[in-house]
């Protein structure tokens, strides 16, 4: 069962024609998750918070001419027990936990 407010696990990727675009929309992304690889971000949202991010994201992205995409992964609650298979250099120890900035 899904709280209304619980924390869900979000990959987010983003793909963004415009340097100066691209730079606003890092510094967004980055204020909420962690950084997977180049454009690809971690994050762990309420649906509340969801919306906020998107409609921010929307805000400062062209909407023809850019994307970002989310991907819910599941309960952030259960983020450590999924495992991620990776093919390569070894990915960044992620915190599930609160951040601070």
């Amino acid at each position: 069962m899904i709280h209304h407010g619980a924390k869900r696990d979000i990959l987010i990727a983003y793909d963004i024609s415009d340097p100066s675009r691209l730079r606003k929309v890092h510094k967004i992304v980055k204020g909420h998750g962690e950084a997977v690889q180049y454009s690809v971000y971690r994050c762990f949202l309420t649906p509340a918070r969801k919306i906020k991010l998107m409609r921010k994201l929307l805000d400062h992205i062209n909407s023809h001419e850019d994307q970002v995409l989310f991907f819910e992964l599941g309960s952030a609650q259960t983020a450590t027990s999924r495992p991620i298979e990776v093919v390569g250099r070894a990915m960044a120890k992620l915190e599930v936990g609160p951040k601070v900035l």
